[in-house]
């Protein structure tokens, strides 16, 4: 069956936004010879779309050889999912080509993006992202790789980069040009050889002295690596600071771990609780629920902890939940991510954690099947119980299922669609869309059943629902 048209139409009645031109953008094309770019783009509309992707080089022209077509259009029929690797977008001359892209549309799709390698052992996602006048990197070492874009017409002439090492220290500070549509790309070392022993964070701002002016036109991604794994992480925005924030999916103990990594970007110490919540051990509640322990954050400073260290989780029983910050008194709040790894170096991703719910969620992209799973985990973060309902859809946007999961206060799932859906079967591309009665937390996963080294999640794209004249939720 296709979407339905009630729902839609609705939303569309309520948010102009959805039938208005968009563009998001995807800072990397090319890390290296043996990792590869995949695009996935999803339209949420009843009415096909045709979507616009211009590929630039870091030098700000839009690339233009022999084998490439750009830009490149990619047309989505009503409710509809492609995903194409860049050299099916472009032509296979774009293989090896380093830059950036905009995706535009209108009305607006959904996009994400993945690098992986052939061998699908190193593969990570994000959403496509919107741009900003200051940008942190929370997680960078001298081999780290960092893209960088101005995607604005206008040159930053006043450009900053700033390193700020755990204890808050600035260790490093250049000032640096991006022309229009130019940017930089590669380890944290070639743009910084002062840097090649740094482990910290980056902040990276349109107005990098004084008497220069912000302009929101900064896009960025890190990659970095464990033994066989990357996790591809998209720059924060360092004005999405808060004093709550989730992880709706934790793993640990086994050879098992889940990292939380917290940025303080306020020049006073924050004392910040973190929460291991809804812990089951090999899907059994554990008694007690929960467990907790307070870190102080210095001004500027960094947390990068194991929760199994943290709040000495350990036993061979794989350990599940869903992990809360909180910040304990009335300082501005934190920004950070999460990582999910194997201590055997084998496994890798990152997500940021998210501080506000959604009650209207898309995910562009399903493999499932043939060795590949997919999978979601929600988290209802409110004290009053939530309804989610899950829609599955394949490429052209035919329905395949739907089914609805109770959330109560506080509760959290984590499921593979095989078991959301008898149907799944063998699904090479689709979309997700999951409705909500109240704001949830939510992210995917992908992973393979024959390998525990491939595991990449992507964050959800999402919409808060207003509550309607009688005060019921959409």
């Amino acid at each position: 069956m296709k979407k339905s048209v009630f729902p839609l139409a609705v939303i569309s009645l309520l948010f102009p936004l959805l039938v208005e031109a968009q563009s998001v953008y995807i800072p990397v094309i090319h890390v290296a010879d043996e990792l590869d770019l995949g695009v996935a783009l999803s339209n949420p509309t009843l009415e096909s779309v045709t979507v616009l992707l211009t590929a630039r080089s870091y030098s700000g022209e839009q690339i233009a050889k022999d084998g490439v077509t750009n830009p490149a259009q990619v047309k989505l029929p009503a409710g509809g999912q492609r995903a194409l690797r860049a050299a099916e977008i472009f032509g296979a001359g774009m293989d090896g080509q380093a830059g950036w892209i905009e995706v535009a549309s209108s009305p607006a799709v959904k996009a994400s993006f993945a690098i992986f390698d052939a061998a699908m052992h190193a593969v990570d996602g994000a959403a496509a992202m919107r741009p900003s006048g200051r940008l942190i990197f929370p997680k960078v070492s001298g081999s780290t790789q960092i893209a960088l874009a101005n995607v604005g017409s206008r040159p930053l002439s006043g450009a900053g980069i700033s390193l700020y090492a755990n204890d808050g220290a600035i260790v490093a500070r250049n000032v640096f040009q991006l022309s229009p549509f130019s940017g930089l790309a590669g380890t944290l070392t070639d743009l910084m050889p002062e840097a090649s022993a740094f482990e910290g964070y980056a902040v990276v701002s349109s107005a990098g002295t004084p008497f220069s002016q912000t302009s929101e036109t900064l896009i960025g991604t890190e990659i970095y690596r464990n033994r066989s794994d990357i996790a591809v992480l998209n720059a924060l925005n360092d004005t999405s600071y808060t004093k709550a924030g989730y992880a709706p999916h934790l793993i640990g103990q086994n050879i098992y771990d889940t990292r939380v990594i917290l940025i303080n970007p306020a020049a006073e110490a924050q004392v910040v609780r973190l929460t291991a919540d809804g812990l089951k051990v090999d899907g059994q509640p554990l008694r007690p629920p929960s467990a907790s322990a307070e870190r102080t954050i210095p001004g500027l400073g960094r947390l990068d902890e194991s929760l199994d260290r943290l709040l000495d989780f350990s036993g061979e029983a794989l350990l599940t939940g869903y992990v809360r910050y909180e910040i304990q008194g009335n300082t501005p709040g934190l920004i950070g991510y999460a990582e999910y790894l194997t201590t055997n170096g084998g496994m890798l991703s990152a997500v940021p954690l998210q501080s506000v719910g959604f009650s209207d969620l898309y995910f562009s992209h399903v493999v499932e099947g043939d060795g590949f799973y997919t999978g979601l985990a929600l988290l209802n973060p409110g004290t009053r119980p939530a309804l989610a309902t899950v829609d599955l859809f394949d490429r052209e946007g035919t329905m395949i299922g739907s089914t609805t999961l109770s959330l109560e206060a506080g509760g959290q799932t984590a499921q593979l669609l095989k078991d959301l859906f008898s149907k799944a079967g063998v699904q090479r591309g689709g979309s997700i869309h999951v409705t909500a009665t109240r704001p949830i937390i939510a992210f995917q996963f992908f992973g393979s059943s024959t390998s525990p080294d491939f595991w990449a999640s992507v964050p959800a794209e999402g919409i808060q629902l207003p509550a309607q004249p009688a005060g019921r939720p959409v």
